[in-house]
């Protein structure tokens, strides 16, 4: 049973389980802790119930923990936590970013700072006083798509946050193509959590703010050289999630079956009929995807995922081929089109006729 680290509670309700806390953000269990002692008092529950049980670094349970980020393994080990219940297992990005990211253009780029109105708002509004001919974006209200866009347009993202893990919009920015500028809390305190030069980093010093404007118009004037100094940043994040991959099989100990590729299927017709003729003349693959489809009664087994997850899981060679139900040449090559404008080799798409 994996918990993460805001919800420790939970850990107490099972027996015989072996149990692990997933450290996403080292902040939010300081918080839990604090709401869970507030909410029993304010609500006068300890005349009649015990506190909640937060789970605490004197238990004595075997309890095991996955860290997210090099700041939640410096916290576990501060509070005396055996290296031998320690493993890593971060995140990676959605496959709207990755997807992407080769695609960049930085030609397109505008002299626009975006930021995050949920993390160090209240730097952030000095530093936006102080350089009012900038323009600054919040990502606020925006479906991933949007800020993917945002993103990609944006030549420097800001966050003066409390970095309480391995923050995802930072990495999302880094990815798009912008220049990253961060304050020295929490996880941007290290260089493994945040892989970027010492000179985009900044304390959130009211003194530091001349110079955080200096380097963000030095990177509005000079794009180009600054896009540079951020590739092995983009690099660790493009591998995460095959780091993420191998880390699982590394902490659950799995073998996985290499010996039976997957196929994902698009479009309708006689799905049933013609999918098993095509998974028998490619005897190697097995249909377990479906793309949006409601399906048929016999293909109920089959899991619908979306198109980006279908991208995603074809380029970590999860999924082999792409099975696509047409009607004639012309729809052949509009999904051969569609698909390899994406990434998808054209070797790794068959068809199937199907008769409506």
């Amino acid at each position: 049973m994996i918990i993460p680290e805001a919800s420790t509670e939970f850990l107490y309700l099972c027996k015989n389980v072996q149990k692990i806390i997933w450290w996403m953000s080292v902040d939010n269990y300081a918080k839990s802790l604090a709401l869970a002692y507030l909410q029993t008092y304010t609500n006068k529950l300890f005349v009649s119930n015990p506190i909640i049980k937060k789970f605490n670094f004197t238990d004595n349970e075997e309890i095991f923990h996955l860290v997210q980020s090099r700041y939640a393994l410096d916290f576990l080990r501060l509070n005396n936590v055996p290296e031998e219940r320690i493993q890593y297992l971060s995140d990676y990005l959605e496959p709207v970013f990755l997807q992407k990211a080769k695609n960049t253009d930085i030609a397109k780029k505008e002299p626009i700072v975006a930021y995050n109105p949920k993390k160090g708002l209240e730097f952030t509004q000095k530093i936006m006083a102080f350089a009012p001919n900038i323009k600054f974006i919040p990502i606020e209200n925006m479906t991933a798509a949007e800020v993917e866009e945002l993103l990609s347009r944006a030549m420097v993202y800001i966050d003066f946050g409390e970095h309480p893990g391995k923050d995802r919009i930072p990495r999302e920015a880094a990815i798009s193509g912008a220049a990253v500028i961060t304050g020295k809390r929490g996880s941007a305190a290290n260089d493994e959590d945040v892989p970027i030069s010492a000179e985009f980093k900044f304390n959130d010093d009211e003194a530091e703010i001349p110079n955080i404007v200096k380097k963000i118009e030095e990177i509005f004037e000079d794009f180009s050289t600054y896009h540079a100094k951020f590739e092995k940043y983009r690099e660790i994040i493009l591998n995460e999630p095959e780091k993420f991959n191998n880390d699982v099989i590394n902490v659950f100990n799995l073998k996985p079956n290499n010996e039976i590729k997957t196929v994902a299927f698009l479009q309708s017709g006689e799905r049933g009929k013609v999918l098993k003729q095509v998974t028998e003349r490619e005897q190697y693959l097995k249909a377990i995807f479906r793309l949006g489809e409601e399906g048929d009664e016999d293909l109920e087994d089959i899991e619908k995922i979306s198109f980006d997850d279908a991208l995603f899981l074809y380029s970590n060679g999860r999924i082999e081929k792409f099975v696509a139900f047409v009607l004639n040449d012309d729809e052949k090559e509009i999904i051969i089109g569609k698909l390899t404008d994406f990434g998808v080799s054209a070797n790794d798409i068959i068809f199937a006729e199907v008769k409506r």
